[in-house]
């Protein structure tokens, strides 16, 4: 398939994206899935704001990925939202139902975190293949036919 004639050239290289994403996944993975509780209240905390500050990293790399193969493979804009989604989903349903963790609040807890990144890494890279839909749009819109003359 040709991709898209009205197709931008992407502001960060798609190699460093994919580097950053698996860098980032790991860093995600390693602090979720450690088992041990840091004894002290600052290392709890320095915990979860690294957890967090990787799962942005993740999220920013991993949509930025998809959002091109979504263009340049011309996926729809559902396809493009769930496969963005679809690795965090997994690991969710792997915390909760497969770790050492299962059926517990932790489990759950840490499977809720990653339904909910997933969801962002499904939007984020859904506005970044397609600036042209809304917000608003729901998500079966049909995609805008391709223009000779973009703006």
């Amino acid at each position: 398939m040709l991709p898209l004639s009205d197709m931008a050239k992407p502001a960060v290289n798609i190699g460093i994206a994919l580097l950053g994403a698996l860098v980032s996944a790991s860093a995600v993975i390693w602090t979720i899935a450690m088992y041990r509780r840091p004894p002290h209240a600052l290392d709890r905390s320095l915990m979860w704001w690294g957890t967090l500050l990787a799962s942005g990293g993740l999220i920013y790399c991993w949509s930025t990925v998809v959002g091109h193969l979504s263009r340049t493979r011309i996926w729809s804009p559902q396809w493009t939202f769930l496969s963005a989604g679809l690795p965090f989903y997994i690991f969710g349903i792997w915390f909760f139902f497969i770790s050492s963790f299962a059926f517990t609040f932790f489990g759950f807890t840490r499977m809720m975190l990653m339904e909910c990144l997933g969801i962002i890494s499904g939007q984020l890279s859904r506005k970044a293949a397609y600036p042209q839909l809304s917000d608003k749009d729901p998500p079966n819109a049909d995609l805008p036919p391709p223009t000779l003359f973009p703006k």
